[in-house]
């Protein structure tokens, strides 16, 4: 990997984990989009599990559609680190 894209990335997520306690949600994903153009990264996707942990679904701002390819992912999620199985 890179090693200047790596220090983005890492940047990236400190800047997220700063500003993430103080955001809505709703705001996340520009905040993401953001950061991740300073640190070199043309396209981030956050997905989100529905309370069941049952499917991921793509996070997106409030004025922005999911892109037509952004079906749920569909599986078993665990919280720690159990079943992780995607169908």
């Amino acid at each position: 990997m890179d090693v200047d894209r790596e220090a983005g990335g890492r940047a990236m997520l400190a800047g997220l984990l700063d500003a993430g306690n103080l955001m809505p949600l709703d705001e996340l994903p520009k905040k993401t989009g953001e950061l991740a153009l300073s640190a070199g990264f043309t396209e981030v996707r956050i997905y989100v599990a529905d309370l069941e942990r049952h499917a991921l679904h793509l996070l997106t701002g409030p004025d922005a559609a999911a892109p037509p390819d952004s079906e749920p992912v569909r599986g078993r999620f665990s919280r720690g680190g159990g079943d992780t199985r995607a169908e």
